[in-house]
C-alpha cells in the first residue's frame, strides 16, 4: 500500500501541470520525490539518480541521454503518450553514428535497468543518411517492456530481456541470455558473421513480419549469414515478396535458418519451403489460414488459434504464451486530471484524478 501511495504521488506530480503541457519528470529515491521540468528533465534525473531509483514521466517528448550507466527503472505515461529522442539528434548537438541511445549497465550490478511505457524514436537524418539506434552493448540485466521502439540493437550483453514491444528494427549478435517475448518486429538483422552470433539467443511468441524490410527476407542478406545459436518457439514468420527477383524468398542467402539454431511450433507465412533446418512440429502455411484480411491485424482468426498451437498448446504467435501482446503499462496510469486555478480558502488545492488500471 505505502508503495502504491508514492506511485501514485509520483504520477499526480508528473502531469500536476498537464493542461499546461508542462512536461515534467520524477526521480523517486527512498521516500523522496524530485521533480524536473522541461524536455531535459529526464537527463537531469538520471544525472540525479542512483542505482534503484524510480523516475516517472509525464506525457510528452523528452530527450534522452547519450549513455546510460546506472540500473534505474524509467517508466512512461504509455507509449502513445512519452516519447523519448536521442540527445545526440538535437541540431546543435549531432554527433553521428548509429548508437544515439547507450545502454551500459556494469556487471558488478545487482539491478535492473528497466525501461517501460515510452515510444523511443530514432530518425533518418537527411544530410547524414543517418539512422539511430538504442544500443544495449556490453550491459547486463536490462528490461524494456510495453514500448514502441524504432530501431534497437543488442551486442555483446547478458541478461537482456524484451516483453511486449513493438520493434520496427531489431539487431543482435554475441549476446549471452538474450530474450524476447511476445514482440512484433519488423525486421531482424544479425550484422555479425561469426559462429557464436546470438549465443543463448530465445525468440518465444514473436511475430516476425518482413512486408517492409528495405530487403527482402526476414534477414538483411548482404550483412550477415546466420542467425546462429538462437532458439525460436511458437513465433509466425511472415514474408511478403515485393519486387521482381524471386529468389530473395528466403530467410538467409542459403534459404533456411543455420543448423546451430532450433525453431519449434513455429508457422512460416509466405515461403515457398520450410525455412527451419532443424525443427520440431513447425510447419509453413498462407497468409489467410492465419489472418482474416491484409488489414494489418495479426489476431488469429477462431480456426486457426485451435489448429496452429505453441508448446504450451495456446495459440502460437504474439497473443499467445505466458504474455499475451498489449503495450499497456504492469502499472497505473493517469488518464485525466483537474485542477482549479486557486485554492480553497484554507489553502488546499482539491484536484480530481482519474487513474486507469495497469496489468
Amino acid at each position: 500500500m505505502k508503495k502504491l501511495i508514492f506511485l501514485l504521488i509520483a504520477l499526480i506530480l508528473a502531469v500536476r501541470n498537464y493542461a499546461q503541457d508542462t512536461l515534467v519528470v520524477t526521480l523517486t529515491h527512498g521516500e523522496r520525490i524530485s521533480a524536473y521540468y522541461g524536455e531535459d528533465g529526464l537527463i537531469e534525473a538520471i544525472d540525479d539518480a542512483a542505482s534503484g531509483d524510480v523516475i516517472n514521466l509525464s506525457g510528452g517528448k523528452f530527450y534522452f541521454p547519450s549513455r546510460v550507466n546506472k540500473a534505474v527503472s524509467i517508466r512512461g505515461n504509455g507509449w502513445r503518450n512519452t516519447e523519448l529522442y536521442p540527445y545526440s539528434l538535437k541540431p546543435e548537438h549531432y554527433i553521428g553514428g548509429d548508437c544515439d541511445f547507450i545502454i551500459d549497465i556494469p556487471s558488478s550490478e545487482s539491478n535492473y535497468f528497466k525501461l517501460e511505457g515510452l515510444s523511443i524514436y530514432g530518425q533518418y537524418n537527411n544530410s547524414y543518411d543517418h539512422s539511430s539506434y538504442l544500443c544495449i552493448t556490453n550491459a547486463t540485466k536490462t528490461s524494456i517492456t510495453h514500448c514502441r521502439v524504432t530501431s534497437a540493437w543488442v551486442s555483446d550483453s547478458t541478461c537482456t530481456s524484451i516483453v511486449n514491444c513493438y520493434l520496427e528494427y531489431f539487431s543482435a549478435s554475441e549476446n549471452s541470455k538474450l530474450f524476447l517475448a511476445n514482440c512484433i518486429v519488423n525486421r531482424l538483422n544479425n550484422n555479425r558473421t561469426e559462429s557464436t552470433d546470438n549465443f543463448n539467443a530465445y525468440f518465444t511468441n514473436c511475430y516476425f513480419n518482413t512486408r517492409h524490410s528495405i530487403r527482402p527476407g526476414l534477414i538483411d542478406e548482404d550483412n550477415c549469414s546466420n542467425m546462429g545459436n538462437s532458439l525460436f518457439m511458437n513465433c509466425i514468420l511472415y514474408y511478403e515478396f515485393q519486387g521482381d527477383d524471386e529468389s530473395h524468398n528466403t530467410l538467409t542467402s542459403s534459404g533456411s535458418l543455420p543448423s546451430t539454431s532450433y525453431a519449434e511450433n513455429c508457422v512460416a507465412l509466405g515461403y515457398k519451403t520450410s525455412p527451419f533446418t532443424v525443427q520440431t512440429n513447425c510447419t509453413t502455411a498462407s497468409h489467410e489460414d492465419l489472418f482474416a484480411d491484409y488489414s494489418g491485424s495479426i489476431v488469429l482468426i477462431d480456426e486457426a488459434k485451435t489448429k496452429y498451437l505453441g508448446t504450451d498448446g495456446k495459440e502460437v504467435g504474439v497473443y499467445g504464451g505466458f504474455f499475451p501482446y498489449t503495450l499497456t503499462p504492469s502499472y497505473p496510469l493517469i488518464t485525466k486530471i483537474s485542477a482549479p486555478l486557486t485554492t480553497t480558502d484554507e489553502g488546499i488545492l482539491k484536484m480530481e484524478v482519474e487513474v486507469s488500471n495497469g496489468q
